[in-house]
């Protein structure tokens, strides 16, 4: 049996549609790599010594605006996370945040509100002045902060 010029082009022409298409729903999204580190105070070098919450924000094209997000443990130490739990962070530059999850808000165990160990300026990108390198690689960072006034 042969087939005809003719069939042949019915036969291709829905891979060479679908194909691309296919592509495009498999595809796996960005590279993530692997992001630890540690929080410590300016003043003296010493780790964060209560828990806090870390983000990075990527600034680079094609992940601007994809996000990392951490819990920053009473030793200072975190682990970021973009989509699978401790996966890390795209490559690039970021803008960093580092927030006490206590600063402005109620403690419900009926002490009254801690008092916060970040200054205020680390809470949003705009005012933080924090910026990393995530390198196509495993990265353990330092980021370094200080009390409030």
């Amino acid at each position: 049996m042969s087939i005809s010029r003719t069939e042949g082009v019915f036969v291709l022409t829905p891979v060479l549609v679908f194909a691309p298409i296919l592509a495009g729903c498999f595809s796996r999204g960005p590279e993530i790599f692997p992001v630890k580190g540690v929080v410590v105070y300016e003043e003296d070098n010493t780790p964060l010594s209560s828990e806090a919450m870390i983000e990075f924000e990527a600034m680079d094209d094609p992940w601007l605006g994809r996000n990392a997000r951490g819990l920053v443990k009473e030793d200072g130490t975190f682990i970021m996370t973009t989509v699978k739990r401790y996966d890390g962070a795209v490559a690039g530059r970021h803008l960093v945040v580092v927030s006490d999850p206590y600063q402005g808000g109620d403690n419900f165990e009926g002490e009254g509100p801690k008092s916060p160990k970040i200054h205020k300026n680390f809470a949003t990108c705009s005012t933080s002045g924090l910026e990393v390198t995530v390198e196509e690689k495993p990265n353990d960072l330092t980021i370094t902060v200080t009390r409030p006034e």
